[in-house]
């Protein structure tokens, strides 16, 4: 099994997340180097997970919209929902 890292990025700046320690824990602070974002490193990871959540929520949402596209007996409707402004992402790519 393969183990992948990802590292948490600025929303805004794209960039690696910062600390002043090298091996931060929950409670340390880290920060965008350019902008000055930042929070915990556990409340990062919990923005992180929020963000990825979304993101697949949107693949899945586009995977269904696929799968009926010109089905007669479904229709997919989509519903607009309120869109969150992350503070912090991580790149991602969905497996297909």
């Amino acid at each position: 099994m393969t183990t992948t890292t990802h590292q948490a990025k600025c929303a805004r700046c794209n960039v690696p997340l910062e600390s002043s320690v090298p091996d931060p824990q929950p409670d340390d602070h880290v920060a965008c180097p350019i902008c000055g974002e930042g929070d915990t490193l556990e409340n990062v990871g919990r923005e992180i997970s929020e963000y990825l959540a979304s993101k697949a929520s949107d693949e899945i949402g586009s995977m269904l919209e696929n799968a009926f596209r010109g089905s007669e007996a479904f229709t997919v409707e989509k519903k607009p929902g309120p869109q969150k402004r992350y503070r912090f992402i991580i790149d991602y790519e969905f497996p297909r």
